[in-house]
């Protein structure tokens, strides 16, 4: 039997409150639900496509037009063929100067769809899907996960029996306790040589976005922050945007701890959920259950013909892969330990990143301003 056919609705210019409420209960994530877009801000020119099936909510996606392209803002989600089919037939129909459409970090984004399109990787997150209980979870992790986290938490009971652990919701979290984990985090960046992403603003913002719909895992002695995990929660699902713990306590391993009572605590809340790690498969991340997720670029074209007018996007989409291999590659061979090879590797690497950059600076994927 077949499904009703999508009903189609676009608010040009405009993003009604009933669309931007519905980012939460269709995709959750980060990047891609209410907070995040309140927070932050929209344009006054963002444009929201709304389809609908048989009165319900199918998909909600909000764009922007930039000369021949069309580029959506919510990112991170999982998107099907039919849904990003139907998206572009339709604004190929009614918006005549588009002839490309951009979605950005997308899952599933090897789609099979009649339009010409291009698909390239981008970056690898790690999720986990929370169990149905804590005690389920620890069973799930491997055995020389259970019994690390059994020795750093008798550790440090026994050496700080006055530590304690805590999970805030939303507007319990103080400014001073996010400001302690922003100052954990910058400190842990400068003693690796690097300059931490989060300044003055975005400070402000992650305090607001935790307020608004986030948690704060703290562990703490005698009302000092010690260690902390910063979580936002977007619908069903929980996505962690900062962990950091002092360095005086390296050898118990309080970041790790920290994130184990957090996963923990979010399971009594959310069973069933997804846990959004970030960006890349530490190992702490692996060692804790996160799964690699694989999210991608897509690009659709109004035709082969069309494509002729996005060549700097055309050219970005195509070296993607090849330039991501190469990396892949000569990071293997910089870790190798190999006398010769690994200087090279690590010149070529260099090298590699500078071409990534600069493909980057042509704008193909640039955000809008």
């Amino acid at each position: 039997m077949s499904r009703a056919p999508l009903t189609i609705t676009c608010y040009h210019h405009d993003v009604p409150s009933f669309a931007l409420d519905a980012l939460d209960r269709l995709y959750g994530g980060r990047y891609c639900c209410a907070s995040h877009f309140q927070i932050y801000g929209l344009a006054h020119d963002t444009c929201t496509y709304v389809a609908r099936r048989s009165g319900e909510l199918v998909s909600v996606f909000l764009f922007r037009l930039r000369g021949a392209s069309a580029i959506v803002l919510n990112e991170g989600m999982r998107v099907g063929a039919e849904e990003a089919g139907a998206f572009a037939r339709y604004l190929f129909a009614h918006y005549r100067a588009a002839t490309a459409l951009r979605f950005r970090m997308i899952e599933d984004a090897a789609l099979a769809l009649a339009l010409p399109a291009q698909r390239c990787r981008g970056a690898q997150e790690s999720m986990l899907v929370l169990p149905p209980s804590a005690a389920r979870y620890l069973e799930g992790l491997g055995t020389a996960t259970r019994a690390n986290l059994k020795r750093y938490r008798a550790l440090l009971a026994r050496d700080f029996p006055a530590m304690r652990f805590e999970l805030l919701r939303g507007p319990a979290v103080s400014a001073e306790q996010v400001g302690a984990i922003v100052a954990l985090n910058r400190e842990r960046m400068r003693r690796k040589g690097k300059r931490s992403s989060i300044d003055a603003r975005e400070e402000q913002c992650i305090l607001a976005y935790v307020r608004e719909c986030g948690l704060a895992g703290l562990a703490s002695v005698d009302g000092r922050v010690c260690a902390g995990l910063l979580i936002y929660r977007a619908g069903r699902d929980f996505s962690a945007r900062i962990v950091a713990h002092d360095p005086a306590y390296d050898r118990y391993r309080l970041g790790l701890l920290c994130f184990y009572f957090s996963i923990c605590a979010c399971i009594a809340h959310g069973a069933g959920a997804r846990l959004y790690f970030g960006w890349g498969m530490d190992e702490y991340k692996r060692h804790l259950g996160g799964r690699p997720r694989q999210l991608g670029h897509l690009a659709i074209y109004r035709s082969r013909v069309a494509m002729a007018r996005h060549p700097v996007l055309v050219l970005r989409m195509a070296l993607a892969r090849p330039l991501a291999l190469a990396g892949q590659a000569l990071r293997d061979a910089a870790d190798g330990g190999h006398p010769l090879l690994t200087p090279l590797a690590r010149v070529g690497r260099a090298g590699v990143r500078r071409l990534r950059q600069g493909a980057a600076r042509l704008g193909a994927w640039a955000r809008p301003p």
